[in-house]
């Protein structure tokens, strides 16, 4: 009979449960495999089962060991047990059986089990594999978090097993809902790009866990206005920078900045930080983004006067007579500059006066300057005073081509009287009261006397 036959006949029987009923099924049942005698019968060769096994990491499984005698029959032998990773242990022997219970270690792979008999020297192995135990979850930490805007929070995957066991050494990947708001590396770490809101992942053997992540603007903690001061003149303008920044001093970006002045009807400022000068005096421009704020002082003065126009440059008026002077000051353009004060002088005082505001009179028959003067620049007027005609009538200005003339004053009861000159104008002499009219060939005369 083929060895192969008896040794499964004989394990058979060995499964075989001895029931204690009745007789009958004692009967029945077949008879327990024959144990040689280790005296006069031993051992030739050991039987290991099963030979081949897969195991997670840390799992256990009993492996039996049956020596057996030439002749097929179980021999009493001692066992002993051997692994190349993890432990086994020599639970207990029964029937010539022997357990051993193996417990696999944290490392993976191919595991020799080895048993082996006395006396006899029979010898058996089996291969274990043995594999990661499979990740059931992934808890990541913290659930939910919240980053500003260029900052960053680390995330960590925790694998766990089905029991809860946390896993080490398992390849976990990372990925983001939405990664123009927040990226994240493959260690976890999460970097906030722009407002709004994503889930991280992490992922291990198919298993993942998520973490809400939250992004924010970083606070204005201070807003830094250049130029900090500035003096401009009435009309001219400055360009005003505002920087908002951080806790640490770094500048931020794309934030909301509003202006004002302290005083508009000096300095107005546009929302764009623009200054224009509008009155003499001083103003303080403000700059504010998220409730911090900022200054600049600005103080605005008048366009100085470059040059002083008198109109008309020149006049001419008789004694007693006057002359309204206009003075226009000027700035290194040419521009009128209105507001000004000025100031009116004459060279010659007894020649012709001026006013405050630049009326002049003649006095004296003569010649003088009038001289306008703002903010140290001067302007002049060339006046010219003439004497004023002699009183008595129309005859007392002589007209060319007059033949004679009577004006019919009181002076003429005088004895004066006039006649044409041959040299074409009228001239008065004392007379002695004669009255006649003298027909000369070159002149017509009348003599009048008072």
């Amino acid at each position: 009979m083929p060895f192969t036959f008896k040794l499964s006949q004989r394990l058979a029987r060995m499964r075989c449960v001895a029931l204690l009923l009745s007789a009958a099924a004692l009967a029945a049942c077949e008879r327990p495999l024959a144990i040689s005698d280790p005296g006069t019968s031993a051992s030739s060769r050991l039987v290991l089962s099963p030979k081949v096994l897969t195991l997670h990491q840390n799992q256990s499984a009993d492996f039996t060991a049956v020596g057996l005698t030439s002749g097929g029959d179980t021999a009493n032998v001692v066992v002993s047990w051997s692994v190349t990773s993890g432990t086994i242990t020599d639970t207990s022997t029964t029937s010539g059986k022997h357990y051993g219970r193996y417990k696999a270690g944290s490392d993976t792979g191919k595991v020799k089990v080895r048993a082996a008999g006395s006396p006899g020297g029979g010898t058996d192995s089996a291969v274990v594999t043995v594999t990661p135990i499979p990740v059931a979850s992934v808890s990541v930490s913290p659930v939910s978090a919240s980053a500003q805007v260029g900052q960053t929070v680390q995330l960590s995957a925790i694998t766990k097993d089905s029991t809860g066991g946390v896993l080490t050494g398992r390849v976990v990947s990372w990925s983001s809902s939405n990664p123009s708001v927040a990226s994240v590396s493959s260690s976890g770490l999460v970097t906030g790009i722009a407002v709004g809101s994503a889930t991280v992942a992490a992922t291990s053997e198919g298993q993942s866990g998520t973490a809400a992540i939250a992004v924010t603007t970083v606070p204005v903690a201070s807003v830094a206005v250049t130029p900090a001061s500035a003096g401009i003149q009435v009309g001219q303008t400055v360009q005003l920078t505002a920087t908002p920044k951080d806790g640490s001093g770094s500048p931020l970006s794309g934030r909301t900045m509003t202006w004002a002045s302290s005083n508009s009807l000096v300095a107005t400022v546009s929302g764009s930080g623009l200054v224009t000068a509008t009155a003499v005096g001083s103003a303080i421009i403000t700059a504010t983004s998220e409730g911090q704020s900022g200054t600049s002082s600005i103080t605005v003065t008048n366009v100085p006067v470059a040059s002083v126009a008198v109109t008309p440059a020149s006049a001419t008026i008789q004694v007693g007579q006057t002359v309204q002077l206009v003075a226009s000051p000027k700035d290194a353009n040419g521009n009128a500059l209105s507001g000004r004060t000025v100031t009116w002088s004459s060279s010659n005082t007894s020649v012709a006066t001026v006013s405050g505001s630049g009326l002049v009179t003649g006095v004296i028959a003569g010649s003088a300057t009038i001289t306008a003067t703002s903010e140290g620049q001067s302007g002049a007027a060339a006046i010219t005073v003439t004497s004023a005609p002699p009183t008595g009538g129309e005859c007392s200005a002589l007209q060319a081509g007059w033949l004679w003339c009577d004006d019919f004053e009181q002076d003429r009861l005088s004895g004066y009287f006039e006649y044409d000159s041959a040299g074409g104008s009228f001239v008065r002499a004392a007379g002695g009261g004669l009255r006649g009219l003298d027909r000369d060939a070159g002149a017509v005369g009348e003599r009048r006397s008072g």
